[in-house]
């Protein structure tokens, strides 16, 4: 319960605390580390582990060129088309193209780049899940991934970390 109680201190944070770069891209990391962590780390493998983790933070990567002054990933979206679930696809179509010893690394990417969007859905102005068809931008209450986090933790099947 230790990790879900930082997302929230993460995200209360993040709710209250005047906007700048450096504290927010910490905060958001931090709670996409542990939401990974909560959600996949019990029940898979080492490989599996690393790439989930990895995926977990690596989506933000295309936050770089707005940082930069350039807006062309963000036209009229709230966050990068790279935060779309097409992402998702390309990841796991990568996986069949993969030698065998890469899969569960790419796989635990595209789960980890799964659970980065799901608390995505839930924080600031959503992602853009329908891109390229339309730059409209989906959300969830954040109870519902607050939810999932709490049951996670609670969960009767997890291996005590």
């Amino acid at each position: 319960m230790k990790a879900v109680a930082a997302v929230f201190a993460a995200d209360l944070a993040l709710g209250r605390l005047r906007p700048h770069l450096a504290r927010e891209a910490l905060l958001d990391e931090t709670a996409h580390v542990l939401t990974t962590a909560l959600l996949l780390l019990p029940f898979v493998s080492p490989r599996f582990r690393a790439g989930a983790l990895a995926g977990s933070v690596a989506i933000d990567a295309d936050h770089l060129p707005r940082v930069l002054g350039w807006r062309g990933l963000t036209r009229r979206v709230g966050r990068p088309y790279g935060h779309a679930p097409i992402v998702l696809a390309a990841l796991t179509g990568a996986v069949g193209f993969a030698p065998r010893r890469a899969r569960p690394v790419l796989l635990g990417a595209a789960a980890g780049t799964a659970v980065h969007l799901w608390r995505d859905l839930a924080t600031g102005p959503g992602i853009p899940a329908l891109w390229p068809l339309t730059k409209r931008s989906a959300r969830i209450p954040y109870a519902v991934y607050a939810g999932s986090l709490v049951a996670a933790a609670l969960s009767p099947w997890r291996r005590p970390t």
